[in-house]
């Protein structure tokens, strides 16, 4: 969890945003989504935590289940049994569940932990850890992902760094710089010269990571 847990201003902004929330006599009383609308940035906490505009900075959210409706114009935090992004966000997501679903591109960079993790378009750098993780869409920067099963279908621009016990590679997934891959066996995936250059990958067995 240090990954996704690391002090910064940010975190220190959602732990008090949704602090105030769930002091207030309504969130003492009964189920009900505590809603704060603070300096251009947007509070949700409670069993069904649902955000659906007006437009917002930064969107920090908790809750059993986490629903983001409408496009973010800087950043989201949220946390969640099942967290669901239908807008796109134009700055970083950080999100941790135990199912995280982003139909939508994320603009900047993602950092993201999960059971079930699936993800289009991401513009800057994606860390990503769980169970089953899908990438839909291409990555602008590296990718540092760690999965029982990963399944890339895009682009990844930067280096990447992989851990995973089953590797799926649809017909677009491409490398373009470095790769270390950790897997059970030496060999145990096949990497086409589509996907990248024998040259650039460098093999070693999943427990050194």
């Amino acid at each position: 969890m240090r990954l996704l847990l690391a002090s910064t201003p940010r975190l220190a902004l959602f732990c008090l945003g949704l602090g105030l929330c769930l002091a207030s006599p309504a969130a003492r009383g009964a189920d009900l989504p505590e809603i704060l609308d603070f300096g251009g940035d947007a509070f949700r906490a409670g069993l069904e935590a649902r955000f659906d505009g007006p437009d917002v900075d930064d969107l920090f959210m908790a809750g059993e289940n986490v629903r983001a409706e409408s496009a973010v114009s800087g950043s989201v935090y949220l946390a969640g049994r099942r967290v669901v992004v239908n807008g796109a966000v134009a700055g970083d997501a950080h999100a941790v569940g135990a199912t995280l679903r982003f139909e939508r591109p994320i603009g900047g960079d993602a950092t993201l932990a999960g059971q079930s993790i699936s993800l289009g378009a991401v513009g800057g750098d994606l860390r990503a850890a769980g169970s089953d993780i899908v990438l839909g869409g291409p990555v602008g920067g590296y990718a540092l992902i760690a999965g029982e099963r990963v399944e890339i279908t895009g682009p990844i621009t930067g280096d990447a760094r992989i851990t995973a016990r089953e590797l799926v590679l649809g017909p677009e997934a491409r490398i373009d710089g470095q790769l270390t891959l950790y897997e059970p066996e030496p060999g145990a995936f096949e990497l086409p010269e589509a996907v990248i250059a024998p040259d650039r990958v460098s093999r070693r067995v999943g427990e050194e990571w």
